[in-house]
């Protein structure tokens, strides 16, 4: 992964290393894309959080990846303030997951489990076309939940859910994450 890393930093002025990356879905060429945006800088700011994002990569089925870049769409992460994450994918051209303080601070731990489960909820709902579907958002979350659960994060997103024990829609979910454990 660091090898991928430093050919970024050193090669990303290139134009024929550029013209190399194509709409490959591999997982080292999406994140080599995804590296590429001037929108994800500060992912290679911290060794911690460049690693979140690797094994996020690596845990999304390339049919996923497919999807997502269907038509040249871009997949963006944005830092901001609030709580968490959330996924927009109204943005032409473009998917967008918010990244919040506390998962920023998750993701760059020495245990960021919980942070890439909450990543993998949240391209679920952009793989999944939540924003374009009349659906029960109760139903949403549980279908997110599962694809997170499905890469092998069940844990982790109960693990986050748990956080919030006077949420009975948290513990609806977890409940349907148990099954997947």
């Amino acid at each position: 992964m660091w090898k991928k890393i430093l050919n970024y930093i050193f090669l990303s002025k290139d134009k024929r290393y550029q013209s190399r990356l194509s709409t490959s879905t591999t997982s080292e060429a999406f994140f080599e894309e995804l590296l590429l945006s001037p929108h994800h800088q500060w992912i290679l700011s911290n060794k911690y959080l460049s690693r979140s994002f690797w094994t996020l990569v690596e845990k999304i089925d390339q049919n996923i990846l497919q999807k997502l870049t269907a038509n040249k769409k871009k997949l963006l992460f944005i830092q901001a303030s609030g709580r968490l994450s959330c996924a927009l994918s109204s943005i032409e051209n473009s998917h967008i997951i918010i990244i919040f303080p506390d998962l920023y601070k998750i993701l760059t731990s020495a245990a960021p489990d919980r942070g890439i489960a909450i990543l993998l909820h949240e391209i679920a709902h952009l793989a999944l076309d939540h924003s374009y579907k009349i659906i029960d958002p109760m139903q949403a979350q549980f279908e997110a939940d599962k694809f997170a659960a499905m890469c092998g994060y069940a844990k982790h997103l109960k693990d986050v859910l748990e956080e919030f024990p006077d949420n009975p829609d948290c513990q609806d979910r977890i409940r349907s994450i148990q099954g997947y454990l």
